[in-house]
């Protein structure tokens, strides 16, 4: 061979590959920069579509839209502001977050994203019911919250939809006092309050032969030794006691508002404000009766309704509604991402999460400390440690993916880049089946194709992705605002405002209402109205009382005021957006013996926070049944 033929030495080709990398790693020292813009941009990127992701689900089901999401149980009115700084201004070395010298809780529960953890109205219909167990007494339609896991430790309450409300009653006659006869048969999905504004307001609600419990929700004026003031009673239970047998007609229950309310000092009512509902009564076995519902599922995440409930229908001035669920709960923790994935034949039961970076056992949270994983559910014998900080639910039964049966892996986890794989776990049969543990604590096979299943799971790097919405419909407040309330500037001297702002709640910043109508003076003394205009409600500099509002000005330059010569000058505040936020914090911080210093640590920390946030408009669909 000659010399020209002669190929390349394996030595020559060493020295070529090694100047090749000490060339490589000189540039790449030269722009460290670049490779962080393009992991950050990478960041913002998954962020940007988990939010996205959460949002076309809210989306795509408006009726189940929850009526408000309010600070989480325990956490001060004055910490309760839509920021992502800690509740509290004092954290003790064992993670105890205090306010005031009054300890809250742990402070991962009431930080970032967790401070809005509480659900109020979330409907959903009721299924046909299904076995969901080994046990036939595990037969019922299966309600799974939107959010989970839910928080066992928070209240937890099942309703109806809202009943039709009216101002008189209908043509009849007192049986006694407290029973009213209608002339004719009346329905049994309307509530009737007269004399709102009387000092006596009185509220008629239907009965039957049995017990009924209703929750009342409604603001009204009191009176004390400081004035008047508006307060809002929330969810007030009111106990119908049973009348008469089922072969005579039902009459209406006087209940005496005043006396529920347990406020001597209520002179009036707000009739608009009215809400009431059915309450579900949770029991161990079902009877004839449709609302009824028991708690299921290892953490009690799931509500098994009675399967009456499925064929059951409340009278209604429009006709017969089929019954409805309204839930009102505390999400566990932001933290833990929720994800739903249906199997098919295809992907042979693998899939891939939005995230990936999945926790680890080893991995300390940011203060430095080790999470057990998801409680109360990732204790369950099932579940393998390797694949904590993950769990599958089968929204079919309400079950759980087992991770591992008779100590052979069923479930593993890739958790640098989020792959699940889940094992057959019966080779013996045709096609590939999963082990379900069932709400009964009895555990089956299925087939996995076709089956729905919600990923519940954490990632590194303290993510979160919540909702947080205007409220679905506001009411005006004398005074300062709370949850669910307006106030209109200037009208209580004592208070103040801008006379063309319109005042909400601090949690309310950059949210969407609509309103219906609005009566205002333009600069000429004119009086004006403005219809089916939507407002965003935003902070705006040097404001004299430091809330967000919406401004007439935004609309017409001119507007001085509001018109009071109406006799309300604003008409159907609705709440129209819903905004979802995903953060995440890569940072980490040290607990020490220094209670103020590790909340300093902490509140330090929370601005290292990166956020990603959209704003869907959409209003909440009401459930009147």
């Amino acid at each position: 061979m000659s010399a020209r033929k002669r190929g390349t030495t394996l030595v020559e080709v060493l020295v070529v590959i090694v100047i090749f990398l000490v060339g490589i790693l000189a540039i790449a020292q030269i722009f460290p920069g670049g490779f962080q813009v393009l992991q950050v941009t990478r960041l913002k990127l998954q962020a940007d579509n988990l939010a996205r992701a959460e949002s076309e689900r809210l989306k795509a089901n408006p009726a189940g839209l929850p009526e408000m999401i309010l600070p989480s149980y325990g956490l001060p009115d004055e910490a309760a502001l839509a920021s992502l700084s800690p509740g509290g201004n004092q954290l003790a070395s064992d993670g105890t977050l205090s306010f005031g010298g009054t300890a809250i809780g742990p402070w991962m529960q009431f930080t970032g994203l967790n401070k809005f953890r509480r659900i109020v109205g979330e409907a959903h219909v009721i299924s046909a019911p299904r076995q969901v167990g080994s046990n036939p007494a595990e037969f019922g339609s299966l309600v799974m919250p939107q959010h989970l896991p839910v928080d066992t430790t928070a209240p937890f309450l099942v309703t109806g939809g809202a009943l039709a409300r009216q101002t008189t009653l209908p043509p009849g006659n007192p049986r006694t006092a407290d029973l009213y006869d209608a002339a004719a048969d009346i329905d049994d999905g309307t509530a009737y309050l007269v004399g709102a504004e009387s000092g006596a307001p009185a509220l008629y609600l239907p009965s039957s032969d049995a017990p009924r419990a209703y929750r009342l929700s409604i603001y009204g004026t009191v009176s004390g030794p400081g004035g008047t003031r508006e307060q809002y009673f929330r969810s007030v239970p009111v106990l119908v006691p049973a009348t008469t047998p089922a072969n005579e007609r039902f009459p209406l229950v006087r209940v005496d508002v005043i006396a529920v309310l347990g406020e001597a000092g209520l002179v009036a009512v707000n009739f608009d404000s009215l809400r009431v509902t059915r309450e579900y009564r949770e029991v161990t076995a079902f009877s004839n009766e449709p609302y009824e519902f028991r708690r299921v599922g290892p953490g009690a995440y799931g509500v098994l309704v009675n399967p009456v409930a499925a064929s059951a229908f409340v009278s209604h001035a429009s006709g017969r509604r089929p019954l409805s669920v309204v839930l009102d709960y505390q999400v566990q923790d932001w933290r833990v991402l929720n994800e739903d994935v249906r199997l098919n034949s295809a992907d042979r039961a693998q899939f891939q999460l939005s995230l990936g970076s999945l926790r680890t056992e080893s991995l300390a949270g940011a203060d430095g400390r080790r999470s057990a994983g998801i409680e109360p559910i990732e204790t369950l014998p099932s579940q393998r440690p390797a694949a904590s900080f993950l769990i599958l639910i089968d929204l079919d039964t309400g079950g759980i993916v087992e991770e591992q049966a008779n100590g052979v892996p069923l479930v593993s986890v890739n958790k640098p880049i989020g792959l699940v794989t889940l094992t057959d776990a019966s080779p013996s049969q045709t096609g590939h089946q999963i082990r379900i543990l069932l709400p009964d604590g009895t555990s089956r096979v299925f087939e996995s194709s076709g089956r729905a299943l919600r990923a519940l799971y954490m990632a590194r790097d303290e993510w979160a992705v919540a909702p947080l919405k205007a409220a679905a419909q506001y009411v005006s407040a004398p005074g300062l605002p709370t949850a669910g309330q307006y106030y209109i500037g200037g009208t209580n001297p004592g208070v103040g405002g801008v006379a063309t702002r319109i005042y909400f709640r601090g949690f309310d910043d950059g949210q969407k209402v609509s309103i219906s109508e609005v009566a205002y003076i333009d600069g000429g003394g004119n009086a004006r109205r403005i219809t089916g205009q939507d407002f965003v409600i935003e902070n705006r500099v040097n404001d004299p009382l430091g809330l967000p509002s919406l401004d007439l000005r935004e609309v017409d330059a001119s507007a001085t005021g509001f018109d009071f010569s109406t006799t309300n000058p604003v008409i159907g505040v609705k709440g129209a957006s819903v905004t979802v936020r995903a953060v995440w914090n890569r940072g980490a911080f040290t607990l020490g013996a220094d209670s103020a210093a590790n909340a300093n640590a902490l509140d330090k920390w929370t601005r290292q926070f990166q956020r990603r946030a959209v704003m869907t408009q959409v209003q909440r669909s009401e459930v009147t049944r």
